[in-house]
């Protein structure tokens, strides 16, 4: 991965920076693991050209009606921090150590470092921790960037390799079409009675479509699951930003 082929495709507001700025340090779910949408709504509404005050009542709204309290934990400083990959539990504890590493280390090292770990697992949270940062890295905001991949790393759950015999295909669009075929010709009718969609995910993982082929790359799951998730948020017909090239 190279930090500099990611493209840009908007540059946020000063407005949307400084409420990024100030909020980012609210809680990162809310209910039952739920994602606070929070920072990547005001995204949208400020691609929108929402006003200052759309802004201030939209958030302070959502924090309400979805009590997000700061979180009061300052965290430990770990050098191991992919160790603590896939466990909220250490939530505090990656915030603080990626933090210190964008201050050591920059934004460019920073993401040459993490992403390849994470997009091991771009549905983790539901595609949230990957679009947060999406979002994130457009806004310029390093307090939101850290947070963004915190929240990314903290629900980090790769779904299961395929079988290395299972044929490749390199199409994202056409790898999801041949998972939705076959899942609809063995099990027209089934569904997953897990309440998150990452669970759900995993689920739907254990069965024959996914077993069935292999994206390649791998990247192209995240792209494909991407543009497909930003297409369900109003404001958001496309991921925030991507690379040049999926290799």
């Amino acid at each position: 991965f190279h930090p500099e082929s990611l493209v840009l495709l908007r540059t946020a507001a000063p407005e949307l920076q400084s409420r990024l700025a100030s909020l980012h340090r609210l809680s990162p779910e809310y209910g039952q693991q739920l994602g606070s949408h929070l920072p990547m709504a005001l995204a949208a509404l400020d691609a929108m050209g929402a006003s200052p005050n759309q802004l201030d009542r939209f958030a302070n709204g959502y924090r309400a009606s979805h009590t997000l309290t700061p979180q009061r934990d300052e965290g430990r400083r770990l050098r191991d921090w992919p160790a603590l990959l896939g466990s909220f539990d250490f939530h505090a504890d990656l915030r603080q150590s990626l933090a210190q590493q964008l201050r050591q280390q920059g934004r460019p090292l920073l993401l040459t470092q993490a992403l390849p770990l994470l997009l091991e697992s771009p549905g983790a949270a539901a595609f949230h921790g990957l679009i947060r940062t999406a979002h994130a890295l457009e806004s310029g905001v390093d307090a939101e960037l850290v947070e963004a991949l915190a929240y990314w790393g903290s629900r980090w759950l790769p779904l299961p390799e395929t079988p290395a015999a299972a044929p490749e295909i390199g199409d994202p669009a056409l790898w999801l079409d041949r998972l939705d075929a076959v899942q609809r010709h063995d099990a027209p009718t089934w569904q997953s009675d897990a309440p998150l969609i990452a669970q759900r995910m995993q689920t739907a993982a254990r069965g024959r479509a996914w077993r069935r082929w292999r994206a390649r790359p791998r990247r192209a799951i995240c792209a494909a699951a991407t543009s497909r998730c930003c297409t369900w948020s109003p404001g958001c017909a496309r991921p925030p930003c991507w690379t040049r090239s999926s290799r």
